[in-house]
Formats: C-alpha cells, structure tokens, sequence
C-alpha cells in the first residue's frame, strides 16, 4: 500500500493540488491490493481462460482518499508500458445518489480521458488526471462537485485490454478473476467519509 500512497501523494504535488485540497491526515482513505495472477481472459466466442499468472494490465493496488474537495485515487496496474493494445482503466465511484466513473483509455498510440455518470458520458469540470505507462499507474483527482458533493463514496476499479480476437479483464477488488466479461464492477461496502 506504501506504493500507491507514495504515487498518489507524487502525482498531487505534479498536478499541483495540494494546496486546493485539505491534508492527507484529515481525509478518509482506502486501499486494497489485488492479487498478481487473477486475469481472466475471454475470446469473442465466449470461451474464458483463467488465472493467466503476470499478465500486462493487471491490477495490483487501488487507493482512494476521500478530501474535503476531491476524491482523489491511484491505481497501479502490472506492466502498462508492455500493453500495445487497448486498455480501459476505470476507477468506479458510488455515491447514494448515482455511479460515477472516471476512465482512462490507452493504448501505444494514444492516451484519452473520460468521466461517466450512470453508465452515460458526462462533463467534470476540473478533473485532473495523470497516466504513466513507465510507472505503472493512473491517477484521478475528482472534484467532489463532479460527484454531487457527497459525504460518502465507495469503489472499485477494473481494467479491460481489448486483444485480437477477444479481451482480457481484471478486477480490482477480486481475489480470483472474473467469470464473465461483462460482470460488474464489485463495489467496496466500506464508505469513505469526506475529510
């Protein structure tokens, strides 16, 4: 866990939000490591293969720190520079009101960002966000107005790198890997209270 606090905490200082923010000590965080190995992979027939060992693209630790004007959280992923293919990396945030999700798409090519709503594109106003494929990370920060300015949130992440004739997916609070490609996101029970 010492990684993922020591990458978020180095990502806010580049992104340059420290100061807009309240102290780390004052926040509620979360955190949890995923095993290595727990990759599923699937073809587009349907047929699953699982526990693929390192995969590229598996998750290993997700951080969140729920402050007082935004959620801000680091997920580190197994060998994201070695992932020529497409990857969608998504940190799932639930709130009483709705779902959220803010998303990174990369590939060898390109890098994008996005922010959903229920499932549907949405606008988030000063989202900032950092990638680093030779650091094996992503870093959101959300401002919590994006989020409805809840006093709670809980997560989840996952990623899906897509490959030539199927795709592979790896969730971020299993312990073993999924069993189909299109299972949601597992949500954590615990609520993180604004800081």
């Amino acid at each position: 866990m010492r990684r993922a606090t020591a990458t978020a905490l180095t990502a806010l200082t580049v992104l340059g939000t420290v100061a807009a923010g309240t102290s780390p000590a004052s926040a509620d965080s979360g955190g949890l490591d995923d095993p290595w190995d727990d990759v599923a992979q699937f073809s587009d027939s349907g047929a699953a293969a699982r526990g693929l060992g390192r995969a590229p693209a598996d998750i290993t630790q997700t951080w969140v720190d729920h402050r007082r004007n935004w959620v801000v959280s680091s997920i580190d992923i197994q060998d994201l520079e070695r992932v020529p293919e497409t990857i969608r990396i998504e940190l799932a945030l639930v709130t009483p009101d709705a779902r959220y999700a803010a998303v990174a798409t990369y590939s060898d090519e390109f890098v994008a960002f996005s922010f959903e709503r229920n499932g549907e594109q949405a606008a988030c106003e000063g989202m900032r966000r950092s990638l680093s494929p030779d650091g094996d990370y992503v870093i959101f920060l959300v401002p919590r107005s994006c989020l409805g300015e809840p006093h709670t949130v809980r997560f989840g992440s996952r990623t899906t790198r897509e490959l030539e004739g199927g795709s592979q997916v790896d969730d971020g609070r299993r312990k073993e890997p999924v069993s189909r490609v299109d299972e949601p996101i597992r949500i954590g029970k615990r609520k993180l209270t604004r800081g």
